[in-house]
C-alpha cells in the first residue's frame, strides 16, 4: 500500500481481533514482491525492523550528573535516569501519558510516545512539516534538519516519508522534489541515483516509493477512489477515518482525504479541539482579554478563553496538589506537587505576551525561594520560562520573572512588596515585550480589590526576539528551587493583543 502518504501500519498495532483481513498490494510484480509486502506489514504492526539492514533502537540505561545553575538559586541535582539511545520519547516527556517527539533525521516524520512501549512512527502529509506539536505547512515550520537561507541555496534535504523525494532550498524556501522512475533519493550523495530494484532500497530504509498510481474501483464513483479498504469517517468527522471497522484519529495538522485516498494538511483548521484553542490565540485589535484563563473555581480544572468566549480543550494533570478552596493548594509536606498544563509544549510564544499568577504563600520560611511557575518539567527540559517568590519575612516577598531567549541569553527582573497582609494575594503579571521585559505587582484584598501596586524593572532585550521555545509544557508550583507553599488562586496567558499592556489592572 503504497502512496503519496500511506497509511501508518503502526497503527495496527493496537488491534487484536481474530478477524481475517484481506492485504492488497500496489502493485507486486510477482509472489515474491507480495510475500515481501506482506512481511513488512506484519514487522510494521509487531514494531519490527523491515529488514536486517533497517535500524533498530536499543535501550540502555546511564547515569548522569547534571548541573543546573538558575539566577537567583544554584542548585545541583544528580539524577540516575534510563533513556533510549536514540533520545526519542525521554520518559520524563510522556509520563503523563502521551506526547509527540521529533524525528531527529527527518522534517517531515515524527515520533508518538506511548508508556512502556517504543515510539511510533507517523507521518506528515505532502507539502508539511512536523513544528513540535502538529504537521504544518513547510512555510510556517521550524526544521533544524533542513535549513533554507541565503547560505544553502540548493541545498537538498530527504522526506522521511519517501524514499523518492527530497526536499530543495531555493530563494530562502523549501521546495519538494521527485526524482526521475527509477531513481530514488540517496541520503549520502544528497543526489537521486538510479536503481534496478529501487522497491528494496526504500523497504530497507523504512520508507515509500510516493505518488503511485492508483486504479479506482469499477463499483465506485471515478471521483472517489477504493482507498484500499480505507474509508472516510461516516459521520463524517474529517479528523478520523475507518479502516476494517475500526476508527483511527489523524495526526495533529492533518485531515482524512477520500478523494486523496491519504491525510492532507487540515488548511481549514477544521479538527474541533485545535479549532478552538487556535480561535482562542487569535489576534484582536478590540480590548486585550486572557486567551488562556484558569480559576480553579469549584475544584475545576477547566480552562475559558476571554478572547473567545469559550471553554478550551485542555489536557491538564496534577501531583499532590490540592483542587481546593477555589485555588491550587501546596503544603511543605508535599514532596513534589505540581499541576501541568501539556498544551504549552514546544508553544512559539510571540514577542508581546503577558503571563499572570496570582496566589497567597502560606507557612512560608523566611529566605527561601519557591517556584510559582515554571517549564522545566523534567531534566530534558531546563527553563525559559520561570516565575518565583522569596519570602523575605512573613509579610515582604522578592517575586521574580526569567526568560531564556531564543539568543540562549536569560532576561531577569524582579520587584519587592512589603507590609503584605497575610490574608492578602500577590497578583504578578510580567509582559515579555518587543523589546523589554516589565510587570507590576499588586496586592489584593479578600475581595481581589487593589490595596498596593509595585512595578517591575524594566529589563532590555534585542527587538523581536522571542521566548526559546521548549519540549515541556508550563506548570505551576515547582521548578528548579523548592516548591510552592500556599494557594495559586488563577492563572492566565495572553497573546496576540493590539495594546498587550491592557493585560495589567488599571
Amino acid at each position: 500500500m503504497q502512496s503519496d502518504n500511506p497509511f501508518d501500519f503502526t497503527e495496527l498495532a493496537y488491534i487484536s481481533n481474530p478477524q481475517n483481513y484481506s492485504v492488497i498490494a500496489d502493485q507486486p510484480t510477482s509472489y515474491y514482491g507480495l510475500a515481501r509486502e506482506v512481511i513488512r506489514i506484519i514487522n510494521s504492526t509487531c514494531n519490527l525492523p523491515d529488514s536486517p539492514s533497517a535500524s533498530t533502537t536499543t535501550t540502555t540505561t546511564t547515569t548522569s550528573t547534571t548541573t543546573t545553575t538558575t539566577t537567583p538559586t544554584t542548585r545541583t541535582t544528580t539524577t540516575s535516569t534510563t533513556t533510549k539511545s536514540t533520545g526519542l520519547c525521554s520518559q520524563c516527556l510522556y509520563e503523563i501519558g502521551y506526547n509527540y517527539d521529533s524525528d531527529p533525521q527527518y522534517c517531515d516524520t515524527f515520533y508518538q510516545c506511548v508508556p512502556n512501549s517504543q515510539p511510533i512512527r507517523k507521518l506528515c502529509p505532502a507539502g508539511t512539516f512536523w513544528d513540535g506539536s502538529q504537521c504544518n505547512h513547510i512555510d510556517m515550520a521550524k526544521c533544524s534538519k533542513a535549513v533554507c537561507d541565503g547560505t544553502t541555496q540548493n541545498a537538498t534535504y530527504p522526506s522521511g516519508r519517501c524514499c523518492n523525494k527530497y526536499y530543495q532550498c531555493y530563494n530562502g524556501r523549501l521546495y519538494e522534489r521527485m526524482c526521475p522512475i527509477d531513481f530514488f533519493y540517496d541520503s549520502a550523495t544528497r543526489n537521486c541515483q538510479r536503481s534496478s530494484n529501487k522497491f528494496e532500497i526504500c523497504e530497507a530504509v523504512g520508507r515509500f516509493e510516493c505518488d503511485v498510481v492508483r486504479t479506482p474501483a469499477t463499483t465506485v464513483a471515478p471521483s472517489l477512489p477504493r482507498c484500499y479498504g480505507y474509508s472516510a469517517d461516516p459521520t463524517g468527522n474529517p479528523c478520523s477515518y475507518t479502516y476494517g471497522g475500526y476508527t483511527f484519529r489523524t495526526a495533529p495538522g492533518t485531515v482524512w482525504s477520500q478523494s486523496a485516498c491519504s491525510l492532507v494538511m487540515d488548511s481549514l483548521n477544521s479538527c474541533s479541539t485545535s479549532a478552538i484553542n487556535s480561535r482562542a490565540f487569535e489576534a484582536t485589535n478590540s480590548t486585550c482579554n486572557a486567551n488562556f484563563l484558569a480559576t480553579y473555581n469549584d475544584g475545576s480544572k477547566a480552562v475559558f478563553s476571554e478572547r473567545a468566549s469559550s471553554y478550551m480543550n485542555i489536557y491538564a494533570t496534577l501531583q499532590e496538589v490540592l483542587l481546593a478552596n477555589n485555588a491550587l493548594t501546596y503544603d511543605a509536606s508535599m514532596v513534589s506537587p505540581y499541576f501541568y498544563y501539556y498544551f504549552f509544549a514546544n508553544r512559539d510564544f510571540v514577542v508581546n505576551s503577558a503571563f499572570r499568577v496570582r496566589f497567597r504563600v502560606q507557612n512560608g520560611v523566611n529566605g527561601t525561594t519557591y517556584d510559582l511557575l515554571s517549564n522545566s518539567y523534567c531534566s530534558v527540559c531546563p527553563d525559559t520560562i520561570r516565575f518565583t517568590v522569596t519570602q523575605l519575612t512573613t509579610t515582604s516577598f522578592v517575586v521574580s520573572a526569567s526568560f531564556v531567549t531564543t539568543e540562549g541569553l536569560a532576561v531577569q527582573t524582579s520587584a519587592v512588596i512589603a507590609n503584605v497582609s497575610p490574608n492578602n494575594f500577590l497578583e504578578v503579571t510580567v509582559v515579555y515585550g518587543d523589546r523589554s521585559v516589565y510587570g507590576r505587582l499588586y496586592e489584593l484584598n479578600s475581595s481581589l480589590v487593589v490595596v498596593k501596586t509595585v512595578n517591575f524593572a524594566t529589563v532590555s532585550k534585542t527587538a523581536g526576539v522571542r521566548i526559546a521555545t521548549n519540549k515541556c509544557g508550563l506548570q505551576l508550583g515547582r521548578g528548579p528551587s523548592y516548591h510552592f507553599v500556599g494557594l495559586i488562586d488563577e492563572f492566565a496567558v495572553y497573546e496576540q493583543c493590539k495594546n498587550i499592556d491592557e493585560a495589567f489592572r488599571i
